[in-house]
């Protein structure tokens, strides 16, 4: 739910409108529950010493290549700083396999880059970047498993499977 949707009706108290104000998840939300998924999942030794998968340091605004592109793992669409979906780049179901072959299904190619700066516009409302976080090929199906811990833990994401 984005905070222009927290428009008062007779459906909405006061303190359910002040409870989703204040449960709206940020990038830095994602990183921490992100790590909390890692402490309890994913061991160095017995992983033969790969390295705790991260997010994106940027956020890809429809410009450029998308981070991680051809790699499995996951995404998070954004808006502005908040996280509002997370996402699963991992199969074969959707013409390729990993991230970008996934996400390329929530922007089309820009006809006028010179004009907008971009080389690419979202096709879907209220999304203003993607961060990802790719998955050593060998553990890619770890994943899966990230994904559904944080739709659980995140429960105001506009995903609909997953949720507790």
């Amino acid at each position: 739910m984005l905070k222009s949707d927290l428009v008062q009706t007779d459906k909405n108290s006061t303190t359910d409108i002040i409870k989703l104000i204040f449960t709206l998840h940020t990038i830095k939300d994602l990183k921490k529950i992100t790590e909390e998924f890692f402490n309890l999942y994913w061991d160095t030794n017995k992983l033969e010493n790969e390295e705790i998968p991260t997010w994106s340091e940027n956020i890809w605004e429809y410009d450029g290549e998308l981070p991680s592109n051809n790699k499995k793992g996951c995404y998070a669409h954004l808006n502005g700083v908040e996280v509002v979906y997370i996402g699963l780049g991992i199969g074969k179901s959707y013409d390729g396999s990993g991230i970008g072959a996934r996400v390329r299904n929530y922007w089309k190619k820009n006809t006028d880059h010179i004009e907008t700066g971009k080389s690419y516009t979202p096709t879907i409302k209220d999304v203003t970047g993607i961060i990802t976080l790719p998955f050593p090929d060998k553990y890619f199906h770890l994943a899966a498993a990230l994904e559904v811990f944080l739709i659980q833990k995140m429960p105001y994401l506009k995903n609909k499977v997953h949720k507790k």
